[in-house]
């Protein structure tokens, strides 16, 4: 008997989202752990596709010679950074983001919306490509990232819908409710400690308890960075960022909650050394 809290959570809907994850997170997984230009090239796709899709999730409707135009800024940002270094990639952002500025004013649109575009598609990918290629914890800090977001997004998915209850934010994404919001946090901290000390030798975190910690905290970054990309949605009275991936949507749907971790994690583990 399906409990009465799932009724809600519209279970055709959860079977797809779970088929969808069952290709996409091995695949995933497979990818970072070849490495290599191989990562680079996947990321380099998926940061394009989010030209495409930032238009939608902006409400900007440009023309596709414009949305060619930064694809082009975004990859080549991406690729200074791997073959070249990551001042010249911060170079190429600063372009993008100038050139977006200039065409939003001539255009009479959203001057901080424009410029914080090219940021929030460019920053997160140079992030996992600085993570994935650190010396010492690549592979192993990309792999406990993924597992712990992917940990925040389905446990606070489920755990709403079964125990539902106040509303997180209402006027910004109704269905996420308080229940799964701390759900979410705590799966989120018990696979971040696991992970770094059962399956990665603690070669994220020196104990358990630090890897709980740090899973914790990155569990409420992933869920600001849903709630950040949600709201950008109501803005633009859209649903989803685009219709790529079966039961989640666009990709900006499916990795909102990268998009401020990864450069969080980056940013902690830079410290850290």
């Amino acid at each position: 008997m399906v409990a009465p809290g799932l009724n809600s959570l519209k279970l055709n809907n959860l079977r797809i989202r779970a088929a969808s994850a069952m290709i996409l997170a091995p695949t995933m997984l497979f990818i970072t752990w070849i490495g290599g230009d191989v990562f680079f090239f996947t990321v380099m796709a998926v940061s394009i596709l989010l030209v495409f899709e930032w238009d939608k999730l902006s409400g900007a409707s440009d023309t596709v010679l414009k949305n060619i135009g930064l694809a082009i800024l975004v990859g080549g940002a991406l690729a200074a950074a791997w073959w070249y270094g990551y001042f010249e990639a911060f170079v190429v952002l600063v372009v993008a983001v100038t050139v977006e500025i200039a065409l939003a004013g001539y255009k009479g649109r959203n001057i901080s919306l424009a410029a914080f575009g090219p940021v929030y598609i460019i920053l997160p990918i140079l992030s996992l490509l600085w993570l994935r290629r650190h010396p010492e914890v690549g592979f192993e800090s990309v792999v406990w990232l993924f597992l712990v977001v992917w940990a925040t997004d389905v446990s606070a998915y489920l755990i709403g819908g079964v125990l539902g209850g106040a509303k997180l934010a209402p006027n910004i994404s109704p269905g996420k409710t308080w229940s799964g919001s701390a759900g979410g946090v705590i799966c989120a901290g018990l696979v971040g400690g696991l992970v770094s000390e059962y399956f990665l030798g603690t070669k994220i975190t020196d104990t358990v308890a630090l890897g709980i910690l740090l899973g914790a905290f990155i569990g409420i970054i992933a869920q600001i960075g849903d709630l950040g990309e949600s709201w950008l949605k109501r803005r633009s009275r859209i649903k989803d960022s685009g219709r790529l991936i079966p039961g989640h949507g666009g990709l900006f749907d499916r990795i909102d909650g990268l998009i401020i971790s990864a450069p969080i994690l980056a940013f902690l583990l830079w410290l850290a050394e």
